[in-house]
């Protein structure tokens, strides 16, 4: 058998009397349950796809210099009890983003109704835009937010910021580039100036193995692009050169001699690959994870890479095999402090 109850409580606050109804259902169990109060409930939806407060932004079609600009469909829908009253919408880029039909605020949205209005993307320059419109009203979300992000690009640049430890040892080398989804080079974004051609082909000692037997090969390109090998520091803006290619990594390859551990008179190259970056969804910015290393000899000698004790290492290692089990080039941190990428559209 259920009971319901209903409490009527009076609470005296500040000589004001505010009255509390909440009801309590109880079944033969003797478990209860508290009903919600009636509420207002905002929902937004950009063209019939719904879109929480805060959650990941929709994107616009990317765009180039001239295109016409694209207009989606928004609405704002009230799925709760009460009333839904929307005293202001903005957007906080009202240059390139702009509403079109807007019906004039404050607005109240009765239950079960909707408001609808237009939104444009009309970039005046190219860039990568990334406003969010606020909806004040009085649900309990008062300050409902949407992300949006629109691409205007004739030319997307790729731009690398390494920050090394300071006071590294001399033959400090790096080079970095841009890997397909199938884990092709097809871009050269940065090599140091030992391990440009004509000396790549002969790279030992404290080489770039990584790149200098595998990624150098599939791409021989390096554009000129080649710098100081004993840098701390490296700040390096490339146009992406194949824009077809929407989806790509970058690959960071570093190298230094007489930089022993347990298992290295020399340390192996460490091999950094930095999180996926889709042109068609960019991001603000991309981390960078060590993902392997690479030894590029085992001969003997003080500048040897030669392990201090082979039968450390798994049956598997020798020389250019790319080995995923970090252990044995730990610790890393004395090196770099980090490495990031970004994305600007031109």
């Amino acid at each position: 058998m259920k009971i319901k109850i209903t409490v009527i409580t009076s609470i005296i606050i500040s000589s004001l009397f505010l009255n509390i109804n909440c009801r309590i259902d109880k079944n033969e169990n003797g478990a209860s349950s508290t009903v919600t109060p009636p509420a207002p409930l905002l929902e937004v939806q950009i063209e019939s796809t719904r879109y929480e407060h805060d959650s990941p932004a929709f994107h616009f079609d990317q765009q180039e210099t001239g295109d016409s600009p694209q207009t989606v469909v928004m609405e704002i829908y009230n799925n709760g009890s009460l009333d839904l009253e929307v005293s202001n919408i903005s957007v906080s880029d009202s240059t390139n983003f702009v509403f079109n039909g807007l019906p004039a605020l404050p607005q109240t949205i009765e239950p079960s109704s909707k408001i609808k209005f237009d939104l444009t993307f009309q970039p005046q320059t190219t860039g990568i835009f990334t406003p969010a419109i606020t909806i004040n009203n009085n649900s309990e979300q008062s300050e409902y937010k949407i992300n949006l992000q629109g691409v205007c690009a004739d030319s997307f640049k790729l731009n690398l910021n390494f920050d090394g430890k300071e006071n590294v040892l001399p033959d400090f080398a790096y080079v970095c580039w841009l890997e397909d989804t199938s884990g092709t080079n097809f871009q050269n974004i940065y090599v140091c100036d030992k391990a440009a051609p004509p000396d790549t082909a002969d790279l030992d000692g404290d080489a770039l193995p990584n790149w200098s037997t595998i990624a150098y090969y599939e791409n021989t390109d390096v554009d000129g692009i080649t710098g100081a090998s004993e840098q701390d520091e490296l700040s390096v803006q490339r146009q992406i050169k194949d824009q077809s290619i929407r989806q790509f990594r970058v690959l960071f390859e570093i190298d230094r001699s007489l930089n022993l551990n347990t298992y290295f008179n020399d340390r192996p190259a460490f091999l950094y690959q930095s999180e996926l970056i889709d042109l068609d969804n960019i991001q603000s910015s991309y981390s960078f994870t060590l993902i392997g290393w690479m030894c590029n000899g085992t001969d003997s000698g003080p500048y040897s890479q030669a392990p201090l004790d082979l039968t450390l290492f798994p049956d598997d290692f020798s020389a250019y095999i790319f080995m995923t089990d970090l252990k044995y080039i730990e610790p890393v941190d004395d090196m770099i402090n980090s490495i990031a990428v970004s994305i600007t559209a031109e």
